[in-house]
């Protein structure tokens, strides 16, 4: 997808949307899978005791599992622990939300609503014509979406201290700061690294107020080499790192990371917000077209599917969980790249359903150009039937197919 720039402008509130067309986010509760539970059941520990032994986050050793055994490489264990039921005290903590937290964030939005005003501007009062777009996620609670130069980040703002996933690369910090200004005046005090490209990380270094920077384990090793953290710039790389699974926070606002193996890169963290039903893919699933695999970053693109595959099946329960009295089954998947709708807030976009169909089509594409690779046929051959595989996927942009043929037919 190509950068966005200057033409993601801030959108006001109420621009396009159609509440009342799209049908009511309550719905009614739909068949229970046979194993319907949270990802926190499977062994995430969440924010442990000081105490606790978390040596084998940050040494790269995979978690025991209950009889001593440790993972194999690459292969993630199921869960053996009971899902979080309804009136949960871990559950229960989330209701803690304040109402003047909530009146604070649908303020700044009408705000932004009936005065004109723009985020996006108010980011670039520095010289430059860098513009981020701010769209709240769901306006009765505390979630963003940030878009600038082409790619998706959130932000999490709580009372004590803004959460991003991802930054925007050197140079986005001001501008980001800027349409987080018209929300709240709390730093950002966490960020959470998808992956570890420039793109996604080096904006970390424009945060001085950030205290804890997590990310996968390769991620860190990657940044390391990167010019943006030499010297003093050091301290903004990943303070805390996972190999499998990492649980942050707590209640409505608990974050649950997740890596499934090599796919886009060989640290690629898939976040998601399971009180919120918003799970963020980062660029294991950036847009609706051919994956981008970076090789040189340990990206792989046979592995791709089996990586879609894994988080499916052990995320299941996501597009059904309980929130509050009520079974809801609204679930959104924020790419890493693609465009959202003019709609404010933005509470129509992919789903799970999305999601599943990307991992259906990238398994075609790597099957048939994998088949057709074992059988001696040319690369330009093998892009004419991924072409035809394509055709299936109607609205899919195929504009970067030849490079995705590259990353099979290289492997």
């Amino acid at each position: 997808m190509g950068d966005a720039g200057g033409n993601d402008g801030a959108r006001p509130l109420g621009v396009g949307v159609h509440g009342a067309e799209r049908g009511p986010l309550l719905h009614q509760q739909r068949p229970r899978r046979a194993d319907h539970r949270p990802l926190h059941a499977r062994g995430i520990r969440g924010d442990q005791p000081h105490g606790a032994d978390r040596s084998h986050e940050r040494s790269g050793e995979p978690a025991a599992t209950e009889d001593g055994q440790l993972f194999p490489p690459g292969v993630r264990q199921r869960a053996r622990v009971r899902p979080q039921r309804r009136g949960d005290p871990v559950r229960l903590a989330g209701r803690e939300l304040t109402a003047a937290r909530r009146s604070a964030a649908v303020g700044a939005l009408l705000a932004l609503a009936w005065t004109g005003s723009s985020a996006a501007v108010a980011g670039a009062g520095q010289g430059d014509d860098r513009r981020v777009r701010l769209e709240s996620l769901d306006v009765s609670d505390n979630l963003y979406l940030l878009r600038g130069g082409g790619n998706n980040i959130l932000a999490l703002v709580r009372e004590d201290g803004v959460v991003l996933v991802d930054t925007l690369g050197v140079g986005w910090g001001a501008a980001t700061r800027a349409a987080l200004d018209n929300l709240t005046t709390a730093p950002v005090t966490m960020i959470i690294n998808t992956h570890g490209h420039a793109g996604n990380t080096a904006g970390n270094v424009e945060f001085p107020h950030v205290t804890e920077i997590v990310a996968h384990e390769n991620a860190k090793r990657r940044m390391e080499t990167m010019d943006a953290f030499g010297g003093a710039n050091a301290r903004y790389l990943p303070n805390r790192t996972f190999s499998d699974t990492l649980a942050l926070l707590d209640g409505i606002d608990r974050v649950e990371l997740h890596h499934f193996g090599a796919a886009h890169t060989d640290a690629d963290a898939l976040v998601v917000f399971p009180e919120k039903g918003i799970a963020f893919t980062g660029d294991l699933f950036a847009d609706t077209a051919p994956p981008h695999v970076d090789a040189a970053a340990g990206g792989s693109a046979a592995g791709y599917p089996d990586v879609l595959a894994a988080a499916l099946e052990e995320l299941s329960y996501f597009p059904e969980f309980v929130r509050g009295p009520e079974v809801r089954t609204f679930d959104m998947v924020v790419p890493g790249r693609q465009e959202p709708p003019d709609l404010t807030p933005l509470l129509f976009w992919l789903t799970w359903a999305d999601l599943e169909r990307y991992a259906q089509f990238t398994r075609e594409l790597v099957d048939t150009l994998t088949g057709a690779r074992a059988a001696g046929r040319s690369p330009d051959d093998a892009e004419a039937s991924a072409r035809a595989v394509a055709g299936r996927y109607p609205g899919y942009d195929m504009d970067h197919l030849r490079r995705f043929v590259a990353a099979v037919f290289d492997e």
